[in-house]
């Protein structure tokens, strides 16, 4: 009986502890990246636009329709997006419109807080 009793409570103790692993490793692959919002500032960087291996970058807040404006392309839409969402979508805006067949892009978000203009970089001249 004392054995039984000792099984039951070994059995209950691992599924316990399975049931609570298998909820935390649950909630890590659920959890989803942030979205971008109205008014983040972002910034988003554009290889080969202008020339192979220059980078173009453009830091600029999201507008109150949720939409950017880029180089060649104009708007678009990036609130509701996450970050690699929004890579793609430029990414296949410019291919739309046929002027980089694959373009690599990177998002950047800074937050409703920044400014929309770069930090400087220090001077050596003093």
């Amino acid at each position: 009986m004392r054995s039984a009793h000792l099984l039951t409570i070994v059995t209950l103790t691992c599924l316990v502890c399975l049931a609570t692993s298998g909820a935390l490793a649950g909630s890590a692959i659920a959890a989803k990246p942030a979205t971008l919002k109205v008014g983040d500032v972002i910034e988003v960087t554009i290889s080969d636009l202008v020339a192979v291996g220059v980078d173009t970058t453009k830091r600029t807040r999201i507008g109150k329709d949720g939409s950017i404006s880029l180089p060649l392309v104009g708007s678009v839409k990036a609130a509701g997006l996450t970050e690699s969402e929004l890579e793609k979508s430029v990414s296949e805006a410019y291919a739309k419109d046929k002027l980089i067949k694959n373009a690599q892009v990177s998002v950047k978000n800074f937050g409703p807080n920044a400014s929309t203009q770069p930090a400087k970089e220090p001077s050596d001249k003093e």
